[in-house]
């Protein structure tokens, strides 16, 4: 070596680095194929489980093949991932029948497609971070106010009223992705939701005033600035319903308009 000083490190290291070399390596190499031949195991063995990537809590998401990668297109390779996100390995749905959408025309590019369903397992797994959702804008109670006159009849004016969305369904197809309209909730004709108009009194009491069961129908967009995500509602709708039980018999031939009226009020509010 030309420098003194370097050779002169490399003779003192000699001893340790001959040790690395004859010691070391043969562990290392081991470990690698230790861990080649487990995962190859692993996939000899696939099952419909076999690769759940954990996410959070009890959720994970299933990267095991569906199929088999498709070689056939010279300079090209598809692989097919389940995708579907997991509550305690279980999913209400499944990716049979799912056809994927073909390949745009761009050169070395690695295109990834998500499918509806795997976007419909993550708001289902997200759900009870989310719900119950309080509505109590100034909007909404006054929609309220507006649409329900029997709630103050029975508990006077000095009440805050204020909208509870405390489910969404777990049915396979709720949500749909259209490109044009955005992010479409319902429009399935299976109850959506659970809703109740709360009243909170003077005392600090919370009474469940109104209960339903109803078909919500919402589209959603988001808009992403600077890395920020920014939902907006864009529509929404109410299509039949149940009441449940609830403090006031209430009867109203239509229930459906008076709480389409409500929700959009909230809409606009949450919009701004």
């Amino acid at each position: 070596m030309a420098n003194p000083v370097l050779q002169k490190l490399v003779n003192l290291c000699s001893g340790q680095i001959s040790r690395m070399l004859n010691n070391e390596l043969p562990n290392l190499s081991k470990f690698i194929n230790d861990k080649v031949n487990a995962l190859n195991a692993q996939i000899e063995n696939e099952g419909p489980l076999s690769f759940n990537v954990p996410l959070f809590g009890n959720n994970s998401v299933n990267l095991t093949m569906t199929e088999s990668p498709d070689l056939n297109t010279p300079n090209l390779v598809r692989v097919f991932f389940d995708g579907l996100i997991l509550n305690e390995n279980s999913s209400y749905t499944s990716t049979e029948g799912i056809i994927t959408p073909p390949r745009l025309a761009h050169n070395n590019s690695e295109q990834i497609w998500m499918h509806e369903r795997m976007v419909g397992t993550l708001f289902n797994s997200l759900k009870s971070k989310v719900f119950p959702m309080i509505l109590e804008d100034d909007a909404t109670s006054e929609a309220l106010r507006a649409s329900f006159p029997e709630i103050e009849a029975k508990y006077g004016s000095n009440v805050i009223l204020s909208l509870q969305i405390n489910e969404l369904t777990n049915s396979a197809d709720f949500l749909k992705l259209d490109s044009k309209r955005g992010i479409v909730f319902g429009e399935t004709g299976i109850p959506t939701a659970n809703v109740s108009i709360l009243v909170t009194l003077p005392s600090g009491e919370v009474v469940r005033a109104l209960n339903y069961k109803l078909n919500l129908a919402m589209v959603l967009d988001f808009q992403i600035d600077a890395f920020v995500c920014f939902p907006a509602i864009k529509s929404v709708t109410v299509g039949s319903v149940t009441m449940l039980p609830s403090a006031i018999q209430f009867t109203n031939a239509d229930l459906a308009s008076s709480l389409t009226s409500v929700l959009e009020r909230a809409s606009a509010s949450f919009n701004t």
